[in-house]
């Protein structure tokens, strides 16, 4: 298989710089899975997925080189797993590195990188949601399905495109005064449509544009962002241009930290539904673990009867510094005409079949599991 020969030099090329440069090259990673029982109305599926209480697996290449004191450059690449399948993540099996692959440099200036890599958009959400915006997230339940999603585009027959991450994007993150530091994010889309029978590349169709304003204050965190999608293709159709929107914050009073997110998506295309979500949470310590609680509600602004509220609590105890194993449930109730499923977030398994099979189900999962960092 290529992706056995790519992957073996990659390794082999690493393993020998790390020997030769320890500190200035690395391989890392998390492996997480769980085992649940997930209902949606009437019909229930056991079964083990991947990506839990940290998101999709993954397996990360860096490196960085000191340039001059106030100067360095450097590179990351990483790639998602399916650890019950041992498949790699995404909806492009071509890609190898699906989840980010940069370079860049930083210094006094700030943080200049190129290649796929994550929006400020999406980075908004997890700096401050209880979960991190992984297994158990309010806010996380309503990246699916696509079309009726607040991380993205799609069609209501499945095809979807994310805010997660950009193609051939650049980004500019400032240094930080008095707590504000600023990223602005510039995607070139390069999509092709038909036109007249004819396939052609636009220079302005699926460019991605993304302001986040990011604030650290002792306890108190908070991230703004708004995006502009110009005229997305999604599996070959066109679509008007969408607009998103985010604003959270997190207030750690050490007893327990509270987190606030609202994002909504805004567009005059009849595919690209507006609607707003609104999520709460708590992350508290109990003993030497933690619990996760969060609820949220969607609400879309034209269909009615479309609506979702979710809801999660997890428990994660550590086992050691890079070990925990986690327990926790985690539900969606759909009004009449919403379709909302449960996952782990981004790299993560997709939700069973039993999920999508009719409108306006209740949809919970029981689960357990395990996480470990490399």
């Amino acid at each position: 298989m290529q992706y056995k020969r790519i992957l073996t030099l990659i390794l082999t090329t690493a393993c020998s710089l790390g020997a030769a440069q320890a500190a200035d090259v690395s391989v890392s990673g998390m492996i997480d899975t769980y085992l649940e029982s997930y209902t949606a109305g009437n019909s229930t599926n056991v079964r083990l997925s991947s990506g839990g209480a940290g998101g999709g697996s993954r397996v990360t290449f860096k490196a960085q080189e000191t340039i001059g004191p106030d100067l360095r450059a450097f590179t990351r690449l990483e790639m998602g797993i399916l650890v019950d399948s041992g498949e790699t993540t995404g909806n492009r099996p071509d890609y190898l590195f699906e989840r980010e692959s940069v370079v860049g440099i930083a210094g006094r200036f700030g943080t200049l990188s190129m290649g796929r890599q994550y929006t400020p958009h999406f980075l908004s959400l997890p700096m401050n949601e209880a979960t991190g915006q992984s297994l158990g997230s309010a806010i996380g339940a309503f990246g699916t399905p696509g079309h009726i999603s607040t991380n993205g585009i799609g069609l209501p027959g499945g095809a979807r495109a994310a805010t997660t991450r950009m193609d051939n994007s650049v980004v500019y993150t400032s240094p930080a005064f008095a707590g504000l530091s600023a990223s602005f994010m510039a995607a070139l889309g390069e999509q092709t449509y038909r036109d007249n029978g004819m396939e052609k590349l636009s220079t302005s169709r699926g460019n991605f544009f993304n302001l986040g304003l990011r604030y650290v204050n002792g306890p108190v965190t908070g991230n703004l962002s708004l995006a502009k999608w110009n005229n997305p293709v999604v599996a070959g159709v066109r679509l008007n241009d969408v607009w998103f929107e985010s604003l959270s914050a997190a207030w750690d009073l050490r007893v327990t930290k509270l987190s606030f997110n609202i994002v909504g998506r805004q567009s005059d295309d009849p595919l690209v539904p507006n609607l707003w979500a609104v999520a709460l949470g708590s992350n508290t310590p109990a003993g030497i673990g933690r619990v996760m609680a969060t609820i949220g509600y969607l609400t879309q602004c034209e269909q009615k009867d479309a609506d979702g509220l979710s809801w999660g609590v997890r428990y994660d105890h550590p086992l050691s510094p890079r070990t925990k194993v986690y327990t926790g449930l985690f539900g969606v109730q759909n009004q009449k005409n919403a379709q909302f499923v449960l996952a782990g977030g981004g790299g993560s398994s997709k939700p069973p079949a039993i999920a999508t099979e009719d409108r306006g189900l209740a949809n919970h999962t029981v689960f357990v599991g395990i996480n470990h960092l490399f």
